[in-house]
């Protein structure tokens, strides 16, 4: 899995049909299997029927595995649902919901119990950013998110927070120097290498050229630049 698409809390259902359209009709890429798409909860099941050759995942789990936890989904009821893969410790959900590396360290064990691959986030406010300490904050992250786990399906995205939705990106020097350091301090320090690192922030049809070259960016997750299929599908046709 190289490319998600990250929906959010859009696109619904009737928007289905012509986003399919619209990105089959523009995708060169003959085998889709290293594209994944997080819709929505409810939209899993029918995303499965329009994809049959992409990855459906979930944009997040409970940190329970049942009980009193009105309105959440646990790993086990997304993995029923089809789901492969689940996006955990995004910076929106801990920043709205207060999530703290201990949530998501438990939703990581619950992810690979029950066979989802784990897609965590990590990313920089800007007044780090400018501080010149991403490389420390975010080792900081892993340490915190990762403690006494090990596995081999572990996909990381590196998302600079002041970056999502502005249009605005890291020179791609910082990026790449982020993305070797994360892997460095998996391998070194806890021990497990990432199946992939990818980027994401602001990411579009316009920059992936630039970025997928970087020997360090093995792909993207996509947000904004993903709700229509005919860009998400210039994205893919230009990162793989």
């Amino acid at each position: 899995m190289k490319i998600i698409a990250n929906w959010k809390m859009n696109l619904p259902t009737p928007n289905l049909g012509s986003w399919t359209e619209s990105f089959y009709q523009n995708v060169s890429l003959q085998d889709n299997k290293s594209i994944g798409i997080a819709p929505p909860f409810t939209h899993i099941s029918d995303c499965i029927k329009h994809f049959k050759d992409i990855r459906i995942g979930a944009q997040n789990i409970s940190s329970e595995t049942e009980g009193n936890r009105t309105g959440e989904i646990s790993a086990h009821i997304a993995k029923d649902s089809g789901a492969s893969f689940v996006i955990l410790g995004h910076s929106e959900v801990r920043e709205n919901f207060n999530e703290n590396a201990l949530l998501i360290n438990r939703k990581i064990k619950l992810a690979i119990k029950n066979y989802l691959s784990p897609v965590v986030c990590f990313g920089e406010p800007q007044d780090i950013y400018k501080s010149g300490d991403t490389e420390d904050f975010i080792c900081s992250q892993l340490k915190e998110c990762f403690k006494d786990i090990q596995a081999d399906n572990i996909v990381i995205a590196y998302e600079p927070i002041w970056s999502i939705g502005t249009g605005t990106l890291p020179k791609i020097n910082e990026i790449s120097e982020i993305h070797s350091s994360i892997k460095d301090y998996c391998i070194n320090h806890l021990k497990f290498k990432p199946e992939s690192i990818l980027y994401g922030g602001s990411v579009n049809d316009e920059n992936c050229s630039n970025l997928i070259n970087d020997k360090y960016i093995d792909g993207f997750l996509v947000g904004g630049a993903s709700l229509k299929g005919n860009s998400f599908a210039k994205i893919v046709n230009n990162s793989i």
